[in-house]
């Protein structure tokens, strides 16, 4: 969805869409996995105990990032380049 559409169906029904930092249009592949490795990467780890307990308070510090930082950007949009921002078509109406 985040290819073709720009967001996801949560997204859409919120009214806001993802695109890269520097040039607005569709995004790569390689930005979208970058995204998707960083916000679910955690559960890669789970083969290794270890690792994956010292990694399980990533998702929650990649979802309230975006409380204090100045751009108002997780963690995951820092890494990949990206921005999420109000869809045009959404806030005209």
């Amino acid at each position: 969805m985040l290819r073709f559409k720009g967001a996801t169906l949560g997204k859409m029904a919120l009214g806001i869409s993802v695109r890269l930092r520097e040039r607005p249009g569709r995004m790569p592949w390689s930005a979208i996995v970058v995204r998707l490795l960083v916000q679910q990467g955690v559960l890669l780890t789970a083969a290794l105990p270890l690792l994956y307990l010292v990694l399980s308070w990533f998702p929650y510090l990649d979802n309230l990032y975006p409380l204090w930082d100045r751009r108002r950007q997780a963690i995951h949009d820092k890494v990949a380049k990206t921005n999420v921002v109000l869809d045009r078509q959404t806030a005209a109406r």
